[in-house]
């Protein structure tokens, strides 16, 4: 059984929704509505209601789910992967008509799954087989750019439509085509999972060779980096999740030592939290 909580109260209430503990599930942005992947089933259900709003079998090139969201409020995103060709399936299951269609394919998508989408989910960031980086439409799949950054860990949109690339000693920053607008040097050799901050600055992990993650805040302008000296908990696993990504506040918890830290950034230093001192 599934159970939510709200703003309001501080114990949960049961949603009347129970799913298979390997099933796969989603939120709507206010929680109202819950969509389900179980058994190559996609199903959708009002919490308010407390029943089904539709249902449907879902097709082979759809059975290897990667991404889902809400859309809209009667609309659910699926991204699948076939396995054979490791294409890129993008459907809609429309609520009000109760239809389920494919509306993109994107071919040799990346072995190795990674998948970033911009604030609204207009736009994609993929890897294709050969490790090229391209920037598709999020509905349809159509190649906008190509770009040329062929040693990337990953990357992410900004909110200005840039796009951060993280490579080995450096971010890079282009613009929505493709091109190459300035490098910005960073002091670690290994790099991951940037992110867009509120500030307008770059959120990121990186670490040497032997070394503990830490925590950089770049700014995209001047390429000034910010160090913390631990790993900031920001990020959580995208796979079968939203794949979009909106501007963070800056984390205030970290992982330091095999202890929970919260960082003061205006006294830079850290306070331990757990286990305790």
């Amino acid at each position: 059984m599934l159970h939510h909580k709200t703003g309001e109260r501080n114990d949960e209430q049961p949603t009347g929704l129970t799913l298979h503990l390997a099933s796969d599930y989603i939120t709507s942005s206010n929680g109202d509505t819950i969509a389900s992947v179980d058994r190559d089933i996609l199903s959708v259900y009002s919490v308010p209601q407390r029943r089904s709003l539709g249902s449907v079998r879902l097709p082979d090139d759809l059975s290897h789910i990667i991404a889902m969201y809400f859309a809209s409020p009667t609309s659910v995103r699926l991204m699948s992967i076939t396995p054979p060709t490791h294409t890129l399936h993008i459907a809609e299951f429309d609520l009000d008509r109760r239809t389920l269609q494919e509306t993109g394919a994107f071919p040799n998508y990346a072995r190795a799954l990674f998948l970033r989408a911009n604030e609204d989910g207009s736009r994609l960031l993929v890897h294709d087989d050969s490790r090229r980086l391209f920037v598709i439409d999020g509905r349809t799949a159509a190649v906008y750019a190509s770009v040329g950054a062929p040693d990337a860990f990953g990357g992410t949109f900004l909110p200005d439509g840039t796009i951060a690339v993280n490579r080995p000693h450096s971010v890079d920053i282009f613009d929505p085509h493709g091109a190459l607008l300035r490098s910005l040097a960073l002091p670690v050799v290994y790099t991951w999972s940037p992110r867009p901050t509120r500030d307008g600055r770059i959120l990121m992990l990186g670490r040497e060779r032997g070394q503990l993650w830490e925590t950089l805040i770049v700014d995209p302008s001047s390429g000034a980096v910010q160090r913390i000296p631990a790993e900031a908990l920001y990020e959580s696993s995208w796979y079968r999740k939203d794949p979009r990504q909106p501007a963070l506040d800056l984390p205030m918890f970290f992982r330091q030592k095999n202890q929970l830290v919260r960082w003061n950034y205006a006294a830079q230093k850290s306070e331990v939290i757990l286990p305790p001192s």
